[in-house]
């Protein structure tokens, strides 16, 4: 399926279909501006990152339901999945990137 997914300054994540017959999605969870999004490349899941300092995985369904990681301690400016969507790079404020594994959502390592 086609989508196209984006983040907002209203706190939420927006996943827009390009078939006439699905409705978008709307994700809310952040309490903060969406910074970035990105689609793992599987297509199952999205990472959000939001000046709340937090990142969300999102299963790309219609309930939307989303599971929080808290490494940073300053807001989350960029995320980026790795080739096999195992791993996730997070660029922050608080001046570090920090790797997490999707699987278990725990931090791995910081650069």
């Amino acid at each position: 399926m086609k989508q196209v997914v984006s983040g907002s300054a209203d706190n939420t994540v927006m996943v827009w279909n390009f078939k006439s017959t699905m409705r978008p999605f709307r994700f809310v969870g952040h309490t903060d501006h969406v910074f970035d999004v990105k689609v793992a490349p599987s297509g199952n899941l999205i990472a959000s990152c939001s000046r709340d300092n937090s990142i969300r995985l999102w299963n790309n369904t219609v309930e939307g339901h989303s599971q929080i990681i808290k490494t940073h301690s300053a807001p989350v400016r960029s995320i980026c999945f790795s080739q096999n969507g195992q791993l996730l790079l997070s660029g922050s404020d608080d001046m570090q990137l920090k790797i997490t594994s999707v699987n278990d959502r725990k931090f791995v390592f910081s650069i």
